[in-house]
């Protein structure tokens, strides 16, 4: 009976409407220190660790040198410390779950969850083990550090989330950290939009350098744009990850909230991560973004019905904020997503550029490229001139200015010559550009980390003349996919792709992107945990998430939404949803992926306590 009370204190059953007053101050409702210090181990993961940046300088050692593009150090700010406190949290957890089982008889919720789990766990501790890169593979790959320290931590992490969140009171504190957390790298992404260096401002400077490096002049140097938003994620492409977890959140909290007040803050903070999702250029953020939401609509279509003139104004509202935002950094990026996606559609031999590269032709003292458009050829003899010959052998007529060759004949105007010494010669097409060295063997590439290579040819599937697809992401997937022959049943090993994948297809990566350049993940989730911890690993990953989405289409979609925890577990799966999509063109990051994870055992938590408060309805009916 005293269950049955308090149940029916902050909630009317025979009328099955919310008693919100009742609800905002009821027992189910009141979190106790204790309840702070169980939880803080997964407020840690998701609210504070993507907040983290803060200088790192690793040593490489011989097996990251050797995929690296040079030097023996790497100054990392966004991922080791990252990786580090997940870790921590993790450990946390199993303490937390621990105490919280010998003080207060913690009874382990029932759910199948627990099966993927377990088999993405084992699958993930087998690669590690079986790996020829055990050290990569436990602590992660450089300025990515996901190894299986860290993704055995996400699945404690979603095991303590399942467990320790036992009541609304829990599920409000862990979202309500995760919003402040949100509002914060928010802020920072605007300011980003603005065109201000943020982490380059004193304020900035003493968040993320050490001490002795507060009063530097340079400051850190970034690689993207002015104007280009990725706040403390790292990179553009997490920003929209990270949005289409929140921006569903948002909406399922602005629902249920009915202070005036609250909802003010609320659509304040959803209009700041839909800016910095536009700032952020990310065309996979924006698509799963759309998707989440319409899944919301369709989760809350009763309620949409009741309220549909106040959301036709929300919409109008959002749709006008986004165009000026767009506009306000020079309308690119709807501009861009259409080309990308036009560009994608239709390329193809016949339409593509004419400095393609098709092949690189190395036979001793000879250098020949073959693009789509032509095919030139340089010969290289000892103590002469070099000599540059067209098609049907035709000797080319030279302007050389400075040790750089130009041709007068129009069909070779996008070819040049650079010697950078006598036998070191950068060969330009177009944009694209590579270095050769002639050796005692004949004409050699020079290699990623500086090597001198062979032309490769690796295996590829699909994405023929079209590698510069999806911002050069056609170029991975070919590539990658032929990995998984190797990998049906035990992975590579946890972040060991970059070592795997053929860094010197030099060919490809000009192709794709103009220039070489390190390919660390597969820019696909998928993928990812396919080549990693292989194949069998990702179905036991697609149960999970097949499991979670039965679940919560079984509740959602015929729910009046009538309680908090129904607001938000629509918003979380929803959010969920959004970020599987994403992941076809995304990945498991260290500054996304633990607010995942975290959400998803919240998740699976809150459809328990839905699914409890049901028994309980049924049973008084």
């Amino acid at each position: 009976m005293r269950q049955q009370r308090q149940v029916r204190k902050g909630r009317n059953i025979t009328n099955n409407k919310p008693n919100k007053k009742a609800a905002d101050n009821g027992f189910e409702n009141k979190a106790k220190i204790s309840d702070i210090l169980y939880l803080l181990p997964l407020i840690i993961a998701a609210a504070i660790v993507p907040l983290i940046v803060h200088l790192k300088i690793i040593k490489l050692d011989d097996v990251q040198k050797s995929v690296w593009m040079s030097g023996d150090i790497v100054a990392d700010i966004f991922s080791y410390y990252k990786s580090i406190i997940i870790i921590i949290a993790a450990v946390s957890a199993v303490f937390s779950l621990i105490v919280k089982k010998l003080k207060s008889n913690l009874i382990f919720r029932k759910t199948y969850a627990y099966i993927p789990l377990a088999a993405f766990a084992f699958f993930i501790v087998l690669s590690t083990a079986l790996s020829d890169y055990k050290e990569v593979a436990l602590s992660g790959f450089i300025e990515r550090f996901e190894g299986a320290y860290t993704l055995i931590s996400y699945i404690i992490l979603t095991v303590a989330a399942i467990n320790l969140i036992e009541k609304e009171s829990h599920v409000k504190i862990i979202i309500n950290t995760i919003l402040i957390s949100s509002a914060i790298i928010g802020i920072i992404g605007i300011i980003q939009l603005c065109g201000i260096d943020f982490f380059n401002t004193r304020i900035g400077k003493i968040l993320t350098l050490p001490v002795e490096h507060w009063n530097t002049e340079k400051g850190l140097i970034l690689k993207f744009e002015n104007n280009r938003v990725f706040s403390t994620l790292y990179n553009p492409n997490y920003v929209g990850s990270y949005v289409v977890l929140l921006i569903p959140l948002c909406a399922g909290v602005f629902a249920y909230r009915s202070k005036i007040s609250r909802r003010i803050l609320l659509a304040l903070l959803s209009v700041i991560l839909l800016l910095c999702l536009v700032g952020s250029k990310s065309a996979a953020g924006l698509a799963g973004l759309v998707f989440a939401i319409l899944l919301m609509l369709i989760l809350n279509r009763k309620l949409i019905v009741k309220n549909i003139k106040s959301l036709s104004l929300i919409c109008c509202a959002v749709i006008t904020i986004l165009f000026f935002a767009d506009q306000l950094i020079g309308g690119e990026v709807y501009r861009n997503i259409g080309e990308k996606f036009i560009n994608s559609l239709t390329s193809g031999k016949k339409s593509v550029d004419a400095t393609y590269i098709e092949d690189v032709i190395l036979e001793g003292d000879t250098l020949a490229i073959q693009t789509v458009g032509s095919t030139i050829k340089m010969m290289l003899e000892t103590d002469k001139a070099p000599s540059f010959f067209g098609e049907k052998g035709k000797e080319l007529s030279v302007i050389t200015e400075n040790n750089i060759y130009k041709f007068a004949d129009r069909e070779y105007k996008d070819f040049m010559f650079e010697f950078k010494g006598k036998n070191v010669v950068k060969c330009i097409v177009g944009e694209k550009f590579f270095y050769a060295v002639l050796s005692d063997g004949g004409f050699n590439l020079v290699g990623t980390n500086g090597s001198l290579i062979d032309v490769l040819h690796p295996e590829k599937v699909g994405f023929e003349y079209k590698e510069s697809s999806f911002s050069g992401r056609g170029f991975i997937w070919s590539r990658t996919i032929p990995l998984l022959r190797d990998t049906i049943f035990v992975g590579h090993g946890p972040d060991t792709f970059a070592i795997y994948f053929p860094q010197d297809d030099i060919l490809g990566k000009l192709n794709a992107y103009n220039s070489n350049i390190i390919v660390d993940k597969p820019h696909n989730l998928y993928l990812q945990i396919a080549v990693n911890t292989g194949v069998i690993s990702l179905v036991a990953y697609l149960a999970l998430l097949l499991i979670y989405v039965i679940t919560s289409v079984k509740q959602y979609f015929k729910s009046n939404m009538t309680r908090y925890t129904e607001y938000i577990g629509s918003g979380i799966f929803s959010g969920i949803c959004g970020y599987c999509i994403t992941g076809l063109a995304n990945d498991s990051v260290v500054s996304v992926a633990p607010v995942f994870w975290v959400l998803l055992g919240l998740g699976f938590s809150i459809n328990i306590m839905n699914a409890e408060v049901k028994k309980r309805k049924d049973r008084y009916r």
